[in-house]
């Protein structure tokens, strides 16, 4: 099992796991202070890092897209545009694997074959401590549904939604209702993103999975969004 949980988890000792959110569009808020529409998106993109810390909460302080190497991209902080918006995930969803190590690698592995379409994903910190809340940021240049896999520190491969809409040029906050439990250490997200919906199974074995995904590279095109980050036990001071 991976070190997340749903917050309603604090209030007992003792619970599974392998859950988390899966999405109900809520909410969605605009720079400008206009209300804008509200619906399922989601995804993001980013590699790992070593500060310690929270990222600010629109994540400008600690984000960077896995495209650091891109050529003629302007970055995301100077503006760009589109508003924001934030998507509270309610409905509970146990979807993933618990012992699939060639599925995690080639999670690991994924890279987005072109920079005509791109996802960025981070988070609202590097490093997290038990009980504490998760969020995530996505942005991307094009209309997007994104699948989140959440792999935990002892290998495990946690889904906590799927198919979630994204639209362009637009920061979306996620708050999937998790918080972090034991098992602790590193915490990779990897994040894939694709024009049209794809299909993923909920449960099944590491070659269920596997071929699921490699069947998803091969239906057309899509991009692929990183945050990497640490959790401890104890509590934050």
């Amino acid at each position: 099992m991976i070190g997340i949980a749903t917050r309603a988890a604090a209030l007992f000792p003792v619970m599974p796991r392998f859950l988390a959110s899966l999405l109900v569009l809520v909410s969605a808020t605009a720079t400008s202070h206009e209300q804008r529409e509200t619906g399922l998106r989601l995804l993001s993109d980013g590699p790992g890092g070593e500060a310690e810390g929270r990222g600010d909460e629109e994540g400008e302080s600690r984000r960077r897209g896995s495209g650091d190497d891109r050529v003629g991209r302007r970055p995301i902080e100077d503006g760009g545009g589109g508003g924001s918006s934030t998507i509270n995930l309610l409905n509970p969803l146990k979807c993933g694997v618990q012992s699939a190590p060639r599925f995690r690698n080639a999670l690991l592995a994924l890279k987005s074959p072109s920079d005509d379409f791109y996802i960025e994903a981070w988070g609202n910190a590097r490093i997290y401590y038990v009980l504490d809340d998760i969020y995530y940021f996505f942005r991307t240049n094009e209309r997007a549904f994104v699948t989140l896999f959440w792999i935990g520190p002892e290998g495990s491969v946690f889904i906590p939604f799927q198919n979630l809409e994204l639209s362009p040029n637009k920061n979306h906050k996620i708050d999937p209702n998790n918080i972090i439990v034991e098992p602790v250490g590193l915490e990779r997200w990897r994040v894939l993103a694709t024009q049209t919906p794809h299909s993923l199974p909920c449960t099944g074995d590491a070659d269920t999975f596997l071929s699921a995904l490699r069947a998803i590279q091969r239906s057309g095109p899509y991009a692929v969004g990183r945050w990497d980050v640490t959790s401890k036990s104890g509590r934050r001071r």
